[in-house]
């Protein structure tokens, strides 16, 4: 909520967040971050939704042939 009053007090509306957020990684559903985002009108933008290619089946760039 800090970030979003300093914003606001410069007169710049906070459109959007983006957090990390996948279904590996929910900490945003956990900490409070989605809910305020809720509350203030405010968009979550995922960020690596697909768990940094962990969700594609594809293997890591380091166990590539």
């Amino acid at each position: 909520m800090l970030a979003v009053s300093g914003v606001q007090a410069r007169g710049v509306p906070l459109a959007s967040n983006q957090v990390q957020f996948s279904i590996l990684y929910r900490a945003p559903e956990r900490n409070g971050v989605l809910a305020a985002c809720k509350e203030l009108g405010v968009t979550l933008i995922a960020y690596s939704p697909m768990a940094q290619g962990l969700l594609t089946g594809a293997p890591p760039p380091r166990l590539r042939a």
